[in-house]
């Protein structure tokens, strides 16, 4: 470089011999003499810090306080040792707390999302697939209720009903069966299922039935009634007279009473029943 430029003794950058401090690192460029080896190095006390910036101070290797370059505005600049020498990164104070914050805007924001997208607990989903009692219930989504929950015995047993009413019959009868594994004498699920087998013509098997609801309860007034009718469709006219005249002493008024004398009638007159 030659005689009119002097090398910084901090970072190597080469400065005009007429500057005291380095163009680079502000470095003081003046050469003081050195102190003797069996001398220590007396510090000098700390410079007051300037009233725009408050950054800590560090001592050269020359024993001189090194003075921290400025960025515009007045503000002290981050400094990064690249190879060749350093450069100014430019980050200020109110970027790195930003820089600090976003991670943890992110985590609040992440932790939010999931919680508004969680999907609703499973009691919920079950109360939509059971519909409601009293009301007409969708037979197929029942149904897949009903294969999810077969322990649920009052939907287990409402579809049976659903199927039965809708003359579904052979696809009730399986239901029947599951709820009286669950729930065995209850007499007028019995009666229904030997309905299902009457109304596919499997007499014996609905006499089976309802004989057995029968046994369990002996004035059930529909389970005698309908034993009277699959014995007259069977052709044991004697065994429906039995049944019929039964289901009318257990209770001579009312609507079943009624048509179990309405049938006793035109047996006895020969007529055909419908």
């Amino acid at each position: 470089m030659g005689e009119n430029v002097i090398t910084c003794p901090e970072c190597g950058y080469p400065n005009d011999s007429k500057l005291t401090e380095c163009e680079n690192c502000g470095a003081n460029l003046l050469i003081e003499e050195q102190p003797e080896a069996d001398e220590p190095i007396q510090d000098e006390p700390k410079s007051q810090a300037p009233a725009s910036g408050k950054s800590a101070q560090r001592r050269t290797p020359s024993g001189k306080q090194k003075q921290q370059p400025k960025s515009e505005g007045g503000k002290s600049s981050t400094y990064v040792r690249v190879e060749g020498g350093f450069i100014t990164s430019r980050i200020h104070f109110w970027q790195g707390v930003l820089i600090l914050l976003i991670p943890v805007l992110l985590t609040i924001w992440m932790t939010v999302a999931i919680v508004d997208t969680a999907p609703p607990p499973p009691a919920a989903a079950q109360q939509i697939a059971a519909p409601a009692e009293g009301s007409m219930p969708d037979i197929e989504a029942l149904k897949q209720h009903v294969n999810n929950h077969p322990h649920d015995t009052v939907s287990v047993l409402r579809l049976s009903h659903a199927l039965h009413d809708a003359n579904r019959f052979r696809e009730a009868i399986p239901y029947y069966k599951l709820y009286l594994t669950m729930v065995p004498e209850n007499p007028d699920a019995i009666v229904d299922l030997g309905v299902c087998f009457y109304s596919l013509r499997q007499y014996d098997s609905a006499i089976v039935h309802m004989e057995r609801a029968v046994s369990l309860v002996p004035n059930h007034q529909l389970g005698n009634f309908n034993l009277g009718v699959v014995n007259y469709s069977k052709g044991s006219v004697d065994e429906a007279t039995k049944w019929f005249s039964r289901a009318i002493e257990i209770n001579s008024g009312n609507t079943i009473a009624q048509n179990a004398r309405s049938i006793l009638d035109k047996i006895e007159k020969g007529e055909p029943i419908q």
